[in-house]
């Protein structure tokens, strides 16, 4: 699973978004949003695209905040997930 997701990452510089979410029971409420706003003006202040691995559920989310699917990558016994990158504004 490491190797295909490291095989999957860009090689240009840029700010890697490992792990983001929230508790179940804070969905719907903002938090995610304020968090990844947060880390998206960061990569724009430096001039580097952001990048992360979503699950098939939570891609049109990200696509929201100007992620696009680079490449699915399968995982070994397990489910397809995509990596996607946003340039910066």
């Amino acid at each position: 699973m490491v190797a295909a997701i490291g095989e999957a990452r860009p090689h240009q510089l840029h700010w890697y978004l490992a792990e983001l979410g929230t508790d179940p029971s804070a969905r719907g409420l903002g938090f995610g949003a304020q968090l990844i706003r947060t880390r998206l003006a960061h990569c724009d202040d430096t001039g580097a695209p952001a990048y992360l691995e979503a699950s098939e559920g939570n891609v049109a989310y990200y696509q929201r905040y100007g992620f696009t699917v680079t490449r699915p990558i399968p995982i070994p016994s397990g489910p397809t997930i995509y990596g996607m990158l946003r340039p910066p504004s």
